[in-house]
């Protein structure tokens, strides 16, 4: 699973240079480059999770996926979403900082799928929840929500939702969901 496009984002930050000197060399006596500085720190910033939304949305109407694959199961996460189609038995990854491609992956890859709670103290708040598996061996992380700066979810209502949501997840990633033959 491919997080991060450093392809995409290595030519965005080689791009400024490029650009800047292209405008200074344009407009020698006007300072109108500098107006591109925004601009081009918006697109740097915004264009990623741009991306992420058209291919979700593309997505949610079906002509997102390779055919043949069909949704059993989705989690949104805070910066990415996964889709199982346990009928096929495969597993669709889309991650927000690398949004031009989605990953299909066998669900056989994946094991040892956990639920991490993070809470205060007194287990009345959730600070966050992270989903652990492994895949091909290797350890993953995804934090599945977080309460954000300075708001945290309370654990008797949208935290216990989250957690049990999370959970269902886990099981059917480490194969106790309801997985079709072919």
């Amino acid at each position: 699973m491919k997080k991060f496009n450093y392809l995409y984002f290595g030519c965005m930050t080689l791009l400024w240079p490029g650009v800047d000197w292209l405008l200074s060399v344009l407009t020698p006596d006007h300072p109108a480059w500098l107006l591109l500085l925004p601009v081009y720190v918006c697109w740097y910033l915004l264009s990623a999770p741009l991306f992420y939304d058209i291919k979700l949305r593309q997505c949610r109407s079906g002509k997102g996926f390779k055919e043949g694959f069909h949704v059993s199961y989705c989690m949104r996460a805070q910066w990415t979403t996964i889709w199982a189609d346990t009928f096929h038995n495969e597993l669709a990854y889309l991650c927000m900082f690398n949004p031009f491609r989605i990953y299909y992956l066998p669900l056989d890859v994946v094991s040892n799928a956990k639920v991490e709670v993070h809470d205060s103290q007194d287990k009345e708040y959730i600070y966050y929840v992270n989903l652990k598996f492994s895949l091909y061996g290797k350890q993953n992380k995804i934090r599945v929500d977080t309460g954000g700066r300075g708001r945290r979810l309370r654990a008797s209502a949208n935290g216990r939702e989250l957690v049990e949501r999370t959970s269902q997840f886990a099981e059917i990633l480490n194969g106790s969901g309801n997985r079709n033959a072919k």
